[in-house]
């Protein structure tokens, strides 16, 4: 088993004001047999359902967000080289 860091971006979306919205960064760390197997692992959506998304939950909000998205942007090897980047994340 190889050892993954996945960086995800997570953003809130509060339908009736946009200014309560919220985006963060949060990385976490998957062992898979290959990058494939990680990518099919990413694709399982109790694998982001286990994600913490209350960090992108606005505390000036009345109630929680109306939707959360969630994608993966950046996975780094166990040496920490990037093997996978969105072309459209921007460091």
């Amino acid at each position: 088993m190889e050892s993954f860091v996945v960086t995800f971006r997570l953003e809130s979306h509060y339908y009736d004001n946009d200014a309560l919205n919220i985006v963060t960064l949060v990385e976490k760390e998957f062992s898979a047999e290959d990058l494939d197997s990680l990518f099919d692992l990413l694709e399982d959506m109790e694998t982001l359902d286990a994600l913490d998304d209350s960090v992108v939950f606005n505390e000036d909000a009345e109630s929680e967000p109306d939707e959360v998205n969630v994608e993966y942007i950046k996975i780094n090897d166990h040496l920490g080289k990037v093997v996978y980047q969105d072309e459209d994340f921007i460091e």
